[in-house]
């Protein structure tokens, strides 16, 4: 099974995207079947409290054999995958993500998948 994470490291702002100051990481763990992202404790994936615009449990991944789709969970701001054009979509069901996929939370708030290794 290969292994993944989830990296963190820009901040949409209307039409650009400015790098944050720390890059943190998120290894998804590939025998979790539904993962809850957000800012509180009880998240598998903590956003820092810090980040207003990402509800305190704002979205999930959920995994189907070696797919992963992302889920808004009735988020304040709502979720927001980026389409091949660079422009965010709002993720209103399933969405599958794929190696390299940017996704937003709330309005200013990305995260890029990355699958690794076997």
């Amino acid at each position: 099974m290969k292994k993944a994470k989830l990296i963190e490291g820009i901040v949409h702002e209307g039409n650009f995207e400015r790098p944050l100051s720390f890059n943190w990481e998120y290894p998804l763990n590939p025998t979790k079947i539904f993962s809850y992202i957000g800012r509180s404790d009880e998240c598998d994936i903590q956003i820092p409290d810090g980040i207003k615009s990402v509800s305190r449990v704002h979205a999930g991944l959920k995994r189907d054999g070696n797919r992963l789709y992302l889920l808004d969970l009735a988020s304040t701001l709502g979720t927001f995958k980026r389409e091949d054009d660079g422009n965010f979509v709002r993720v209103i069901s399933n969405t599958e993500i794929k190696d390299g996929d940017i996704f937003r939370l709330g309005d200013e708030y990305c995260m890029k998948y990355i699958e690794g290794e076997e």
